[in-house]
């Protein structure tokens, strides 16, 4: 019986060693090596090409309703809409370029509703423009992030 083992552990051995023999093994060490040579920058975005939209858009759509959520159970004047940059973000790297300002737009809507239903907190004229100011970063930060995308830095 343990000559059988030994066996089995020296065979498992040999095929792990590149050149076995074996063209699936050998495959596998150098899609391993590829890998590995490229940056991890480059390897996570790779990752996240490999999404596709619907998948992009979901993902956007339910951190974008968890952000809104958070701000109708928050009092005015906590700043929990700044949040919203985090879907903006995820939305520059989708390749369907209309969703980075269709999610800015709708980002920008949920900011208005939230402002009509938190709870009350600050007064009404500080929070109204602490949202426009909101509104406003939330477009310039499109608008960079849209002008980096057309020099294709993303």
């Amino acid at each position: 019986m343990n000559s059988v083992l030994l066996a089995r552990g020296k065979d498992l051995e040999d095929l792990k060693k590149p050149g076995s023999g074996r063209q699936d093994c050998d495959s596998l060490d150098l899609q391993r090596q590829a890998e590995t040579s490229i940056p991890l920058g480059a390897r996570i975005d790779m990752k996240f090409e490999t999404l596709t939209h619907p998948t992009f858009t979901m993902v956007i759509v339910v951190l974008s309703v968890i952000v809104f959520v958070l701000d109708l159970l928050t009092p005015l004047g906590v700043v929990i809409w700044t949040l919203y940059i985090i879907p903006l973000g995820l939305a520059s790297w989708c390749s369907m370029r209309s969703l980075l300002p269709i999610t800015a737009g709708v980002c920008s809507v949920l900011v208005i509703l939230g402002y009509f239903y938190s709870p009350p907190g600050l007064s009404y004229e500080y929070v109204a423009i602490n949202r426009t100011l909101g509104i406003v970063m939330l477009w310039s930060v499109t608008f960079l992030l849209w002008a980096k995308r057309n020099q294709g830095a993303l």
